[in-house]
Parts: C-alpha cells; sequence; structure tokens
C-alpha cells in the first residue's frame, strides 16, 4: 500500500500539483488492519536461525519476501541466513528440488524495481486522476449529455 502523507498536493485549480513527483511516499504492505499477521511473523521468527521465503517466482513475489523478511529478520539471530526459495510446482519432488538447488538470497535489484514501478503507478495514477477530475469539474457543461451517464441501477 502506497500513502502520500499527509495528502496528495494539490494546485489551487484541483488538479495535480508538479510535488506529486517529488513527494515522499509512505509504502507498507501491511496495513493496520494485517497488525495481527505482522505480530504472528515477528513471533515465529524471534530466535530463529534460517528464514525461507516462498512466494510466487516473480517480481512481485520478489517484493513480497523482502518485506516478509524486513519484518522476521530483527528478530532472528544475529547468525540468521535468509534465503529465497523458487518453485513451480507444489509436488513433492519439485519442493525438494527447489528447497536442494534453488535456494538464494533475495535479489535487491528485482526488489528496487518493483518499488519503482509501484511508485510510478501510484504518482502518475494520482496525477491523471486529480487532473482528470478538475478538467471535468471545470467543464462539467460542456461535458454533460457527451459522457456516457452510469445509473446505480444499470447491470453489469
Amino acid at each position: 500500500q502506497a500513502r502520500m502523507l499527509p495528502c496528495i498536493p494539490k494546485e489551487r485549480n484541483g488538479a495535480a500539483s508538479p510535488q506529486v513527483f517529488s513527494k515522499g511516499l509512505t509504502c507498507d504492505c501491511f496495513r493496520p488492519e494485517d497488525q495481527q499477521m505482522k505480530d504472528q511473523l515477528e513471533a515465529l521468527g524471534k530466535g530463529a536461525d534460517v528464514l525461507i521465503t516462498a512466494m510466487d517466482a516473480d517480481l512481485e513475489g520478489e517484493f513480497i519476501c523482502d518485506q516478509v523478511a524486513l519484518i522476521i529478520e530483527p528478530r532472528m539471530r544475529s547468525t540468521a541466513v535468509v534465503r529465497r526459495c523458487v518453485f513451480t510446482s507444489l509436488g513433492h519432488s519439485h519442493l525438494e528440488k527447489a528447497l536442494s538447488m534453488h535456494l538464494r538470497p533475495i535479489d535487491q535489484q528485482k526488489v528496487a524495481a518493483v518499488d519503482v514501478r509501484r511508485q510510478l503507478d501510484f504518482r502518475l495514477g494520482q496525477a491523471c486522476t486529480l487532473t482528470l477530475t478538475a478538467f471535468a469539474e471545470r467543464h462539467f457543461e460542456l461535458l454533460h449529455g457527451v459522457l456516457p451517464a452510469f445509473s446505480e441501477s444499470s447491470s453489469i
């Protein structure tokens, strides 16, 4: 979850301020309602020697593994090892092969790539939404009747 604190900067006309591209973001994979899960991860990591993360074998999986490791690693022993396991099937032989051959450190380059993409998605999405909303509000009379109308009773 990405948030811009305290709020998303806007111009007086309602459009996105150029600051939307320079203001810091708070990125937190665990929302406040996920505190119980975070507490459970912290408890599981307390005094652990090894953490093996096994998420999807894509960039998002790498990012999630890193987020989990950021929570658990500080509670592990100082000599603890964190590894990423990649597998494509849940069959017994596939899991054994993955655990014996495909353990590696979390790839921080991939984590950084996901973070950049998430920030761009958030910033561009907010800028476009604010700017288009401001435009539509200023030109409502011209747009009324031209754009499709959506009613609550319409069915999908």
